[in-house]
């Protein structure tokens, strides 16, 4: 059963529309991570996958960006199969995804 965030950014006030926009386009890389952590995904799927489990579409260079730093940094692992390139989450990405979860628990708790 899918999570989708249920909002559309259309309808929002402005602070609202803002925030939003930061948690999601933003800062793609939590849902990248979640995603791979998940299974071994092939790149090109990926804006489609966001918007089925998280409820928004990004835009595909940025989202190449992110991946390319995600790798860089040894957060996602990047594998050819058949002259697709296919992402898995590596245990540092584990790490930084659970630290996050923990992050955001935090700031829940304090701002509200």
């Amino acid at each position: 059963m899918s999570k989708t965030l249920d909002w559309k950014e259309d309808n929002l006030e402005k602070p609202l529309k803002r925030f939003v926009h930061s948690i999601t386009y933003g800062n793609l890389w939590p849902y990248i991570l979640n995603l791979v952590s998940k299974k071994e995904v092939y790149a090109y799927t990926l804006p489609d996958l966001i918007q089925t489990e998280f409820g928004f579409k990004p835009n595909k260079i940025m989202l190449y960006v992110v991946l390319y730093k995600l790798e860089s940094d040894g957060y996602i692992k990047g594998r050819f199969k058949d002259r697709r390139k296919y992402y898995k989450i590596t245990a540092k990405g584990k790490r930084i995804l659970k630290n996050l979860r923990t992050e955001l628990n935090k700031f829940i708790n304090v701002l509200f």
